[in-house]
């Protein structure tokens, strides 16, 4: 008796959910209730199969069993498009292990229809008569029609083979008469009773002979049937023997879904040929090169933007930029191009042999070509054989892929499509990728080049991510592109410019495993799988090893070796381990990261760890390049450090014997022991490293101790140099001295270049325009229409570099050598080549002495042309030293003009330095010119005026661009920044796609351009010698610990002692990485999202309208937009900054009102920063004296000027002001220094500060043993008794002062300077030229500087800034948060790193700290409501008894209070609270003082307001005068009145914006004035909208100068502001 389920229980509602409701009951009937765990999951194959159908299909007389079973006992038989198939004459049904109960069911419905075929023949007629007037019908012809199955030996469609499919389709619809209602709307009601009547027939007969065979479980299974999740394909028998007449088959339902959906790109997606087009010449060897796809939109194709093609170019230009082929390169290649393309259609034509259009394979295979050339036959049979051993593979028991030959495939989101070569899809669903690469590789290559191997690998992932994105693919097998060798050679074996003929190709065998030549084995995309789960992950750990390393930038040859050496090593690992299973190269791998973490502890001990921090022995360089090899080796070793367990599989799942098994295991298991060992000691031995040269070496502490997480708004609001961080105080000194020491370089080179443009100048006449169209014309390479390329011209003739080439790939000659190269040049370089590559070796394979006297005797063999098994025929070294006899003509001619070639050579030095930096490339420094686009001013100036060509220019700035200047190093495949130093101006944007040259947008100002490229190159080189340093911190600090803190942000203690999170930096860490990416990486917004942008192709369509109608067209015979523009994105942060740069110079530009105010301000702030390292009367003295350029000699100038150039104190880089003067034009010039002159009110005034703030430091410091000290801190750190007791203070007060200014006399460095006897200032005692040293004065004097304009410098940034929306908050508000934490910042340490000193033991002094003055002010020195403490602040400065006992008990409190919030102990002296306490609390008072006397000065100004019947000028001079003493008040009075903060408030979130807004009243305002009517008012007349309209004055409102004209006027003119109905307003806005 069927047991009846409770359907509440958990237990029926999972098995329902599994199994689904009919088969639950039956298992619950079955098992009584209690159903084995197993039958919770849904079974497959023939297990899938509900019991009774299996019990229906036994009642029948019919045997089910596996597929792969029959085809076996079947070999005559194609099975390859079943999932399931029906044998009437057997009596048998055969599943796949795919096989769903469904499957089943239709074939069924198959036997059935064909018994009644048997039975009732007359029924079957007369249902095949009826099915031709049904929608069915013509769907099922539609997809029929094709197959050779439903066709006639004529190949017409066999159209009563179609309608009894056809029939047998409707009547498996029609199973129960539940279905009638889901068909009824297909199926006229004459015809439904008929096919009604027709199963029912059968189910008669069915129940005449199995009564009880229980036929309603066709109730269940027709409804899903209806809904068309099954659909069966009958097989023509006219195609089969006798024994197959009667079988029927079925394709997965995966495999129909991921199968319909390739034919329909098949259908609306179209490949077409462009002959039109010159082949890119970076594609030139690629099949698709010529090829574009069109889509299907709105019933027309229309051309797909982007191709899988692209990303390969873009890769290929990446790593090769400006690269050019010779003619006969061409040539060679666009052979092998052809004959790709000719092999890929025999590949399609074998394809096609086997395989129908629809992926299913073919009865009978067809007809193989033949050909007359034997080699192309036998081309031919090797390709046919790898194909067919490829699809046996996935053949293999009874297995039915899908096979598609040339299938494209469309990301309609990303508008992409590309051609898979071959895309087999397995009955699960999973889909393998195959990509067929004809090439060519390099004599002796023992595997396919890198590069090649790169652009596959972005490739096939491409394809990958289209599938599983677009076309339901969920599971991707095999995804590789298979190298098939070209065996090629010439026409003329001694002519190797002769052609190139075919000799044959090689092709790997399809089991890789069988493949020993590199250049055969499959490029295997980095994600595909083993199918050994621990070495996929193994793999997946190696891949993510290689891509750290290769995103590392060497700088030099010796690091380029040894990262490619590194590189080929996991390579080779990898491509092994994952294609062929073989774990050898692993092994190998394992030893050299065993010989490395030796080298690197062994290096440590010896250089590094007893060495006196005070020995500057190691520069940045150095330290760096050993830093990188920690990180590296952290990085790396973390895929080995398991090594044992990821290979246990691979070992025992081999050949070997049970005690070879033994034997290799416990071998990696000692090495993986051996690994982990070395692990923990470099990681222990970085954090040493890190904190002592890294941290102490840069005057901070505690890199590696754990701090406290910083919170929301001291992250957000504070500049770096003053967060409580080590690490990022670190990276701005480092970064801070890098940018110095490349800005001092930059000066020489400027300085140099400057000194032969003047000898230029001098030789000849004309202007400096004409002087440069002289340079470009002699030193400019040409194209073959004498057009200008932007390149430098060869020093030697092409025809040495091909003799070069001839010889090393045919005679191989030495004597060639010997009687063109310059050997002894020749001879030097390499030989430092080999040294190098010979202490590589014995690091890297220390512990394999085999591979490394192989690797080094190779090495030789290339480099040693004394080495009588010499092969370097062709390496780069030779081509940088021909003899004087392959000099070039042109090179010739220009050895005649002295000057110009002055210039060349000048030229040819900076890209030699930029090339052994790692700025250019090899092969690009003997004829680099930068790539820098006209900017604004260029096209203005020199493009004949042509407003429009500036406005294009600019329009096209907007857009995000490889080479943009000032947004970091961006990906040229995804377009992304990422985080290397960028090397801007080397992106060549002037080659076209087919090979010729765009010069239209490349700026020919030729001496700025040099300017601009020496600046960034030197930057580049010193920021390279940091990033080692750099890096490794950020590893050190991802993974130290930090303090536990509360819910106020205050650190936890626990028994007394802090918490420690173990491990949990997250958060600090991913703030450092910020003001990496900022400082380092030169990406100005890494706290922003992806940037966004406004499609712009409507807009480029609508403004070519209205250029069309104003006659441009007709002017320049085309429209202002080019047709074939498809339109770009505008990018909203580029949009952003343009927004926030137009508000600024319209709000301050010529506005004298601002300035003096902005003036006011830093100087009110130098006189709150004085007294520490300064008197601020010897600062207004110097303001001054320089203000009115009163110096006491020539002498005494000259040394001033020179002293500013050495220290570069001033925020502005040295060469700020030879790059404004060096353009071609006065025009251009007078443009280019447009905005300094729209700000010298705000610029004039900084610099003048800043050089008077250096002036009065240079008086306030000298030498001691070396060493720049503050005289005023030198001489009180003399008395530490000074506050012992009040008598002391006094007495030692009066001798402080005393020493000071005698020292400032005798000893200063303002005093002591001097001119040698070449003119050059020294200062005696200390080095000029140490960076180190002067580095400490110039950080100070900028710091000052720049804490008192509130401002940021380049590397002092705050995470407020690094976010565009934030950042446009900010505008005019920047200054808000410096100079409020200067008065209510808690108590803390800043980043003043001048007086700090750090021992050998990391016992630190100097630190400084600092509190907000007038939160201490405020705490300590004010009573109820605020009343300030006359008595205790007179004490304190006194420093009477009773003050001093005050500021001991602060300094209690403050020591306590620091320690509890930071959780480290205060390191400040007594007597330096007491001088911070006395100071600050000095200066608030000062302050409170000017505050109140501004008051008092606008009262007053109150009684001299003029009467209403005044007329409104004189009214508005009187708002004006009250509003200036106003703005002067609103400086200090922002900081402690509420009510001023609304002013600042009411700008708006953003302010910029309110261009938009001050745009839209000019426009209102401007309609109204000419079309006289007021939309708003339709009841005024013309007249009086007419009068109120005032569209002048708001378009004067909207640009600077005219802004403040109008101010002007309305105060001086009465008629004018009556007229323009102009107020001032008394209040600032």
């Amino acid at each position: 008796m069927a047991r009846c389920p409770n359907i509440n229980l958990p237990e029926w509602k999972e098995l329902v959910a599994s199994r689904g409701e009919d088969m639950a009951y039956y298992l619950w009937d079955q098992f009584d209730g209690d159903v084995p765990v197993q039958e919770y999951s849904s079974p497959t194959g023939a297990n899938s199969i509900t019991p009774k159908v299996k019990e229906l299909i036994a009642k029948m007389g019919v045997d089910i069993m596996e597929l792969s079973k029959y085809a076996k006992d079947n070999p005559n038989i194609d099975f390859s498009s079943a999932n399931s198939i029906a044998d009437v004459t057997a009596k048998i049904i055969a599943v796949s292990e795919n096989a769903t109960n469904e499957d089943l069911t239709e074939e069924m419905v198959h036997i059935a229809t064909q018994i009644l075929e048997e039975t009732d023949p007359d029924l079957v007629t007369e249902m095949i008569s009826q099915v031709g007037d049904l929608p069915i019908y013509q769907e099922t012809f539609d997809e029929y029609k094709d197959n050779p199955v439903y066709q006639n030996p004529d190949g017409t469609p066999n159209i009563r083979k179609i309608k009894k499919e056809a029939a047998d389709k409707l009547i498996a619809r029609i199973v129960t008469e539940q279905l009638e209602e889901g068909v009824e709307d297909a199926v006229p009601p004459r015809l439904l009773s008929f096919f009604k009547r027709m199963w029912d027939k059968i189910s008669d007969w069915f129940r005449g002979q199995y009564k009880s065979s229980g036929i309603d479980i066709f109730r269940k299974v027709g409804t899903e049937i209806v809904r068309g999740e099954v659909e069966g394909d009958f097989v023509d028998t006219a195609f089969l023997d006798q024994d197959v007449a009667n079988i029927f088959f079925s394709v997965s339902g995966t495999q129909k879904s991921i199968q319909n959906k390739i034919l329909n790109t098949r259908e609306n997606v179209k490949k077409r040929i462009d002959k039109s087009e010159k082949i890119s010449p970076v594609l030139n060897q690629d099949n698709e090169a010529d090829n574009y796809y069109e889509v299907l939109v709105d019933g027309e194709f229309k051309r797909v933007t982007k191709r899988v093609t692209d990303r390969v170019k873009a890769w290929y230009r990446d790593k090769f930029p400006g690269k050019v082929f010779t003619p006969e390169e061409e040539r060679d290649n666009e052979f092998k191009r052809q004959l790709g393309t000719e092999f890929h259609e025999m590949f399609e034509d074998i394809h096609a042999r086997f395989f129908n259009s629809d992926g299913t394979k073919r009865i009978n295979p067809g007809n193989a070509q033949t050909f007359t050339d034997p080699k192309k036959q036998a081309v031919y049979t090797k390709l046919e054989k790898y194909y067919t051993d490829l699809i046996g593979e996935f053949s293999k028991d009874g297995k039915n892929p899908l096979v598609f030959s040339e299938a494209i495939v469309y990301d309609a989101i990303e508008d992409e499509a590309g051609t898979i070569d071959l895309l087999i899809v397995e009955e699960d669903g999973t889909a393998n990728i195959y990509d067929w690469k004809f090439m060519s590789t390099a004599r002796g290559a023992q595997d396919i080049s890198w590069f090649k191997k790169g652009a596959y690998g972005v490739q096939l992932g491409q394809y990958k991510k289209i599938l599983q994105d677009n076309y339901g693919v969920r599971r991707i097998g095999k995804n590789r592109a298979i190298p098939i060798q070209l065996k090629l050679k010439r026409e003329n074996f001694q002519d190797p410019t002769s052609n190139l003929l075919l000799n044959g190709i090689g092709i790997g065998s399809v089991n890789p495993q069988q493949v020993e030549d590199l250049t055969l084995t499959p490029v295997v995309e980095k994600t595909e799988s083993t199918g050994i789960e621990r070495l996929d992950k193994l793999i997946a750990k190696l891949n993510a090893v290689y891509n750290q390393i290769s995103e590392t930038v060497a700088v030099d040859e010796t690091e380029r070796s040894s990262k490619r050496e590194r590189l080929n090593i996991l390579q080779t690992a990898i491509r092994q381990a994952q294609v062929n299973q073989n774990i050898a190269p692993i092994i190998t791998a394992v030893g050299v990261m065993q010989a490395e973490g030796q080298n690197i502890i062994s290096d440590y001990e010896n250089l590094y760890k007893d060495k006196p921090l005070t020995e500057n022995s190691f520069e940045d360089e150095e330290l760096s390049d050993f830093a990188s090899r920690i990180d590296q080796y952290l990085v790396s070793i973390t895929a080995f450090e398991k090594i044992a367990v990821d290979l246990e599989p691979i070992i025992q799942g081999s050949d070997l014997s049970d005690k070879d098994k033994a034997f290799f295991q416990n071998e990696i298991n000692s090495k993986q022991n051996d690994i982990q060992r070395a692990q923990e000691e470099i990681t222990e031995l970085a954090g040493r490293f890190g904190d002592k040269y890294m941290g102490l070496r840069n005057s901070v502490t505690g890199l590696t101790k754990p701090q406290a997480v910083v919170n929301f708004f001291v992250q957000t609001f504070r500049s770096a140099a003053q967060l409580p961080l080590p690490s990022i105080r670190i990276l701005t000194r480092l970064a801070r001295k890098a940018m110095t020491k490349a800005q001092a370089d930059a000066l020489e080179d400027v300085n140099r270049l400057d000194e032969i443009k003047n000898k230029i100048k001098n030789s000849r006449q004309g202007s400096i325009g004409d002087i440069v169209k002289d340079i470009q014309k002699k030193i400019y390479q040409k194209d073959d229409k004498g057009g200008l390329v932007n390149k430098l011209i060869y020093r030697f003739s092409r025809d040495f570099y091909k003799a070069l080439e001839e010889n090393a790939e045919n005679a191989r000659s030495k004597k060639w050598i010997k009687e063109n190269i310059d050997i002894a040049g020749y001879t030097r370089e390499a030989n430092e080549i080999i040294r190098r590559e010979t202490l590589k070796y014995n690091n890297i394979y220390s512990n394999d002495q085999v591979t490394r006297d192989k690797l080094m005797r190779e090495m030789r063999r290339k480099w040693d042309i004394n080495d009588p098994q010499f092969n370097g025929f062709g390496n780069y070294v030779l081509r940088r030293h021909p003899l004087p006899k392959w000099e070039s003509k042109e090179y010739l001619e220009l050895k005649k003009d002295p000057q110009l070639f002055e210039l060349y050579n000048f030229l040819i030095e900076m890209n030699e330095k930029a090339r052994d930096m790692g700025y250019l490339q090899n092969r690009i420094a003997g004829t680099f010119i930068p790539f820098i686009r006209k900017g604004f001013a260029e096209s203005l100036a020199w493009d004949g005026g042509s407003t429009l060509s500036a406005v294009q220019n600019f329009g096209a700035k907007l857009t995000r661009r490889m080479d943009d200047v000032g947004y970091g190093g961006m990906n040229q495949i995804t377009g992304e920044v990422e985080n290397s130093i960028p090397k801007y101006y080397t992106v060549d944007f002037t080659r076209t796609e087919d090979g010729s040259y765009d010069n239209s947008d490349l700026s020919l100002d030729f001496f700025k351009n040099q300017i601009l490229f020496i600046n960034h190159m030197n930057k580049y080189k010193y920021m390279s010698a940091i990033e080692g340093q750099v890096n490794l911190m950020q590893t050190i600090v991802r993974a130290k610990s930090h303090l536990r803190t509360g819910f106020f942000g205050r650190p936890v203690k626990e028994g007394g002692e802090f918490v420690v999170d173990e491990n949990n930096n997250r958060i600090n860490a991913r703030f450092f990485d910020l003001f990496v990416q900022n400082t380092l990486y030169d990406n100005p917004y890494p706290a922003d999202g992806t940037d966004f942008g406004v499609p712009t192709a409507a807009i480029k369509k609508g403004w070519n309208s209205i250029m069309k109608s104003i006659g441009y067209d007709a002017i320049k015979g085309k429209p202002f937009f080019s047709d074939t523009e498809e339109g770009t994105n505008i990018s909203i942060v580029k949009s952003m900054e343009v927004l926030n740069t137009a508000f600024q110079m319209k709000t301050l530009g010529l506005e004298p009102i601002s300035a003096a105010v902005n003036s006011f301000g830093t100087n009110l702030q130098m006189a709150a920063q004085s007294g520490v390292y300064y008197n601020y009367r010897d600062f207004l003295k110097n303001e001054v004296r320089l203000f009115g350029n009163k110096y006491k000699s020539d002498q005494e100038r000259e040394m001033f000027v020179q002293l500013q150039n050495i220290f570069m104190p001033l925020k502005d880089s040295p060469t700020y002001q030879k790059l404004l003067e060096s353009s071609a034009s006065s025009a251009q010039e007078f443009l280019d220094k447009f905005s300094d002159r729209l700000f010298i009110g705000f610029r004039s005034p900084e610099l003048h500060l800043e050089r008077s703030l250096f002036k009065t430091l240079l008086q306030n410091s000298m030498v001691v043993d070396g060493k720049i000290v503050n005289i005023n801190t030198f001489v009180r750190n003399k008395y530490k008794d000074r506050y012992n007791n009040a008598r002391t203070f006094q007495a030692r007060k009066a001798q402080i002062d005393q020493e000071i200014e005698q020292l400032k006399k005798t000893k200063s460095m303002d005093v002591t300077k001097r001119l040698d006897k070449n003119g050059k200032v020294e200062i005696p005692g200390l080095d000029l030229t140490n960076r180190d040293e002067l580095q400490r004065l110039t950080n100070l004097t900028r710091d000052i500087a720049r804490s008192s304009t509130g401002g940021f410098t380049e590397f002092d940034n705050i995470k407020a800034n690094m976010n565009i929306w934030f950042k446009s908050m900010m505008v005019f508000k920047g200054w808000i948060p410096k100079l409020v934490d200067t008065r209510f910042g808690e108590f803390r340490k800043v980043g003043d790193d001048f007086e700090v000193r750090v021992d050998e033991n990391g016992l630190t002094t100097g630190e400084k700290y600092d509190i907000g003055r007038v939160r201490l002010f405020l705490g300590n020195f004010t009573k109820f409501i605020l009343i300030p403490n006359l008595v205790k602040y007179y004490n304190v400065q006194t420093a009477n008894e009773k003050g001093i006992e005050e500021m001991d008990k602060m300094f209690l409190y403050y020591s306590r209070e620091y320690e509890a919030r930071t959780g480290e102990r205060l390191n400040m002296s007594r007597e330096d609270f007491f001088d911070l306490v006395r100071t600050n609390s000095r200066k608030t008072m000062q302050e409170l003082v000017l505050i109140v006397m501004l008051n008092l000065i606008s009262i007053q100004l109150g009684f001299f307001e003029p009467e209403d019947e005044q007329d409104k000028a004189a009214r508005n001079r009187f708002r004006f005068y009250k509003k200036v003493v106003n703005r002067f008040s609103q400086e200090l009075m922002f900081f402690y009145n509420p009510a001023e903060w609304q002013g600042i408030l009411s700008q708006g979130i953003i302010p910029s914006v309110s261009l938009l807004s001050e745009f839209k009243t000019f426009s209102e305002h401007f309609a109204e004035e000419v079309t006289g009517t007021d939309f708003s008012n339709l009841d005024k007349s013309p007249g009086e909208v007419r009068d109120d309209a005032y569209p002048v004055k708001y378009a004067m409102r909207m640009f600077p100068l005219t802004k403040s004209l109008v101010t002007w006027l309305a105060i001086f003119d009465p008629e004018w502001a009556e007229e323009m109905d102009v107020t001032i307003q008394e209040t600032n806005r």
